[in-house]
């Protein structure tokens, strides 16, 4: 009874969540809209209703990391471009790619998997995805990129600052699908944080940051709690 009382809107939500699940275990060419009915727990003659196809469909799924780069957008807009800053965005990208974020653990498991399909089949949800890196973190990714080169902080740059932020991405996502199956696939003896800061450590070496620069920036601990204040939780001690 209590779906049949739904208005049109929360059925179009409810039905959205439910195929990104779908999507999420078999990929868009391997869910049919059956799949997603059955999931929905509708007719497949409603979901037209509402989508007039299934592409219209996998287009309205896109929601978790709009979220979540938004915050780190709109936190690290309002910081002053500086090499702290610059160091700050590694470590916050990187946690939030490796870590479970916190309330958010099953819809990061889904936009995972989803990303993955999406490289192997239908790209749209991966270019969504990126356009929003392009949209929220670049801009201050390459404010401070600039002030730490005038600061004398970074190595004369042979690679394109915008293509450090790609390379630094693409690290912290392979490693992060390593493991996606929620088990580690190599024996590392140190926790994930400490693995966390080792790839933090290598990505500022690798995008030019001096080793001092990076020492000092660990010495005073420019990173502590930055992902709790980001997301607006609570530190747990």
């Amino acid at each position: 009874m209590s779906r049949k009382k739904m208005s049109g809107e929360a059925r179009k939500i409810d039905i959205t969540m439910a195929a990104r699940g779908a999507f999420a275990l078999k990929g868009f060419y391997g869910t049919s809209m059956r799949d997603i009915a059955k999931a929905a727990d509708v007719s497949e003659a409603l979901i037209y209703r509402h989508f007039p196809s299934k592409e219209a469909l996998y287009n309205e799924i896109y929601f978790y990391i709009d979220s979540q780069l938004k915050a780190m957008g709109d936190y690290f807009r309002g910081q002053e471009p500086s090499t702290q800053t610059l160091v700050r965005i590694v470590y916050a990208l990187t946690s939030m790619i490796m870590k479970e974020m916190p309330g958010a653990g099953r819809e990061q498991k889904i936009f995972e998997r989803l990303l993955v399909y999406s490289l192997l089949e239908n790209t749209s949800f991966a270019i969504s995805v990126f356009q929003q890196y392009d949209v929220e973190l670049f801009p201050v990714w390459l404010e401070s990129f600039k002030v730490a080169e005038q600061a004398g902080d970074i190595y004369e740059p042979l690679v394109d600052p915008s293509a450090k932020m790609w390379l630094s991405h693409h690290l912290m996502m392979a490693i992060n699908f390593l493991h996606l199956s929620g088990e580690s696939l190599f024996p590392y003896s140190k926790p994930k944080e400490d693995l966390i800061n080792g790839m933090v450590i290598f990505i500022l070496r690798g995008i030019g940051l001096k080793d001092e620069t990076i020492r000092h920036s660990l010495e005073h601990d420019y990173v502590n709690g930055i992902v709790e204040e980001i997301f607006g939780v609570k530190k747990v001690a």
